[in-house]
């Protein structure tokens, strides 16, 4: 038996879970001590501790933010969504702001005509859509800040490193910050 189910006009919001709480239109928290909000959010049951807002989405994580923008509901239709257990962000979209701008985000077209968008011939809709991040063939590349690379062992932290011809990081008097080493062949350093 649902906690709270109330029915306004046509907006029924349901909240089942303990403790959770429902407000919008067809929003529905099923998951204790979640929260669901805007229009045909859920938090799905075993997602404790959740919260969605915006329209059309399902959570993926317990103890989660979740920002839903889908054209249908489904887990996989939202437009971002910090994860509590690792603490990342996943988004489908761009991340634009002045810090976060570099070179190769906007130029200027050789026609000064804008660019209109294209949907690729292979898009079939029919078929779940699969985040990049969970996709064999897209990696994570860093340009700037603290970053993971490999080396030959010669690294310490505090000290420097550059690449050597095969690409690895090797101890050097000047050059990229080691930062801390992360395994036996691996260490973090710092770009700007």
């Amino acid at each position: 038996m649902p906690l709270l189910v109330s029915a306004v006009g046509h907006s029924v919001i349901t909240a089942d879970g303990l403790a959770s709480h429902a407000e919008g239109f067809m929003a529905r928290a099923f998951g204790a001590y979640s929260h669901a909000e805007g229009e045909n959010t859920i938090v799905a049951p075993g997602y404790t501790g959740s919260h969605i807002m915006g329209h059309n989405g399902t959570t993926r994580f317990p103890y989660s933010w979740h920002l839903a923008n889908g054209l249908r509901v489904g887990p996989t239709l939202n437009s971002a969504v910090i994860e509590g257990a690792t603490g990342n962000l996943y988004l489908d979209g761009t991340v634009i702001s002045p810090a976060a701008a570099d070179y190769a985000e906007m130029f200027e077209t050789a026609d000064g005509q804008a660019i209109e968008p294209v949907l690729n011939p292979d898009w079939n809709a029919s078929l779940e859509y699969i985040p990049r991040n969970e996709r064999d063939e897209w990696v994570a590349v860093g340009i700037v800040g603290k970053l993971l690379v490999r080396d030959d062992g010669s690294c310490q932290p505090g000290g420097y490193c550059t690449p050597n011809d095969e690409g690895i990081a090797t101890a050097a008097e000047a050059g990229y910050r080691v930062m801390n080493r992360t395994r036996d062949d691996q260490i973090r350093i710092f770009v700007k």
